[in-house]
């Protein structure tokens, strides 16, 4: 995801002025980072998180730096306060993966599979991209297959 990342964003003419590797994935570590970016990149207009676990140390590396609405953030993946954190433009986007929907359809190809089907060796199950203007046609969705709540 982050070669596909990167390339679309090149091909769009978005300049990438940093790409940091976590390596315990703590708040500290992301807090310090954004910090790093902001300071180094004061032009960031954009963070884009891999995880969603660790949003709310960005959001406050980018308050400490006083660049709330100024610096967007966006996230791979999805917490159950996204819901409401994309409907109030605290976080602009997010590319959210289905675990659900993965976890069925393996069951399903499994069983198919036993069944004796030719099954393709690829299968792809498409990621939910979410801001505030999609969020609402999009919930039901996200509750279920991405965050798994009833």
């Amino acid at each position: 995801r982050t070669q596909g990342f990167i390339a679309a964003l090149d091909e769009s003419g978005i300049d990438v002025n940093g790409l940091y590797q976590q390596v315990d994935f703590s708040y500290q570590e992301t807090f310090d980072y954004t910090i790093e970016i902001l300071t180094k990149n004061p032009r960031t207009r954009a963070i884009w998180l891999q995880g969603s676990n660790r949003y709310q140390a960005a959001l406050d590396g980018i308050a400490k730096m006083g660049k709330e609405r100024e610096v967007l953030l966006i996230c791979f993946d999805a917490e159950p306060e996204f819901l409401e954190l994309l409907r109030t433009d605290v976080i602009v986007g997010a590319a959210m993966q289905q675990p659900f929907k993965i976890g069925e359809r393996s069951v399903e190809t499994v069983y198919e599979f036993w069944q004796g089907a030719k099954i393709e060796s690829t299968q792809e199950l498409k990621v939910l991209a979410v801001d505030k203007n999609t969020l609402d046609s999009q919930e039901e969705e996200i509750k279920r297959n991405v965050l798994g709540l009833d």
